[in-house]
């Protein structure tokens, strides 16, 4: 049966926009992920042995950060290989970039839901996990972040994977992806967890209205939260295509031309993120502490969880018990010498 003319052009339309998108993305996503790698290299040749813990807790959100970037970057690449290249043509390339997009996806997601997860968890670290020194608590921030990203990385690797070898991708309507002939893949490996993601990702924002207190970590988690609403843009008219082609069978043109124009963005709003915080920082916290946690925020500028010395490790952080001659570490009071002294730090 031979396919009109209008529906060619329509496939043309949104395989081109997803090109154009994936390229906006692209260019952006990578130049504000190499500006976070100079700086973090720069930052860890200039410490001293001293500097160290506290440089390694600073660059917890970073290298969470980088690592999104980083699977954004490589999804955008392969979108924009739908502007240049003709996959149904060449089904090892349609192959290859629909893999590559399951895989960098995936990883993307994941490390959104660890980015969420990192700010539930620095929220509650006050009244969950106490800690004696700083080195104590860069060690286990060090091991938290490997952890997220190693799980984030080798899960979309190991399950695109697996579905390559399955030849499962291939020409899917607009684009290069899983075929329509593997709809319960597409449900149990991508839709599903795209849809506990966001929910995952609503449920933290909620909480953050709720007035959850911010007294401590406050600066960390104002680096990490507002990804969040950023991811959620991205995906909001992705999920309302995809319910509706389940629900309808198809979904209209201009919903999937809205899909290819936000899908590719990731990487794109992260760095409009990051440029807004930069330039409106303090007046998105002051949004924030004003309007949506109303009080329960604290109201100092200073960041509870970068320690310059002994002293600010003691007063600010609250992980000190009012007597001073024991710590609760994980549950557990531990004696500790009448003076603190740096080398104990």
């Amino acid at each position: 049966m031979s396919v009109s003319q209008d529906v060619i052009e329509q496939v043309e339309g949104v395989r081109i926009t997803f090109g154009v998108t994936g390229l906006i993305s692209l260019v952006t996503g990578s130049s504000f992920l190499l500006f976070l790698l100079v700086k973090m290299v720069k930052e860890f040749v200039s410490a001293n042995a001293e500097d160290m813990p506290t440089i390694t807790i600073k660059n917890f959100s970073r290298i969470l950060l980088c690592n999104l970037l980083l699977a954004d970057c490589i999804s955008s690449l392969f979108y924009v290989f739908t502007f240049f290249e003709a996959p149904q043509y060449k089904s090892n390339v349609c192959q290859l970039e629909g893999g590559m997009i399951s895989f960098s996806t995936l990883a993307s997601i994941l490390l959104t839901c660890m980015l969420s997860y990192s700010i539930f968890f620095f929220l509650s670290i006050n009244t969950q996990v106490r800690f004696s020194t700083r080195n104590e608590l860069a060690r286990f921030m060090q091991r938290m972040v490997m952890t997220m990203c190693a799980v984030s990385w080798l899960i979309p690797f190991a399950v695109s994977l697996s579905l390559y070898f399955f030849n499962v991708y291939g020409m899917a309507g607009y684009w290069c992806w899983i075929t329509s002939s593997h709809v319960a893949v597409r449900v149990a490996l991508f839709f599903l967890p795209l849809l506990l993601a966001f929910a995952f990702n609503v449920t933290i924002m909620v909480l953050l209205i709720l007035r959850v207190s911010l007294a401590n970590h406050r600066n960390l988690v104002m680096d990490l939260l507002w990804y969040i609403p950023a991811f959620m843009a991205v995906w909001t008219f992705p999920i309302i295509c995809i319910i509706y082609e389940y629900a309808n069978g198809s979904a209209p043109t201009w919903l999937w031309y809205m899909r290819a124009l936000t899908e590719p963005l990731q990487g794109f709003a992260n760095t409009l993120v990051w440029g807004v915080q930069k330039i409106y920082g303090h007046r998105l916290a002051q949004f924030f502490r004003s309007y949506i946690c109303r009080g329960a925020c604290a109201s100092s500028a200073e960041d509870h969880i970068l320690f310059t010395d002994e002293e600010s490790f003691r007063d600010t952080t609250g992980l000190l018990d009012a007597d001073t001659s024991t710590v609760d570490v994980l549950g557990k009071h531990v004696d500790l010498p009448d003076r603190i002294d740096s080398e104990t730090l």
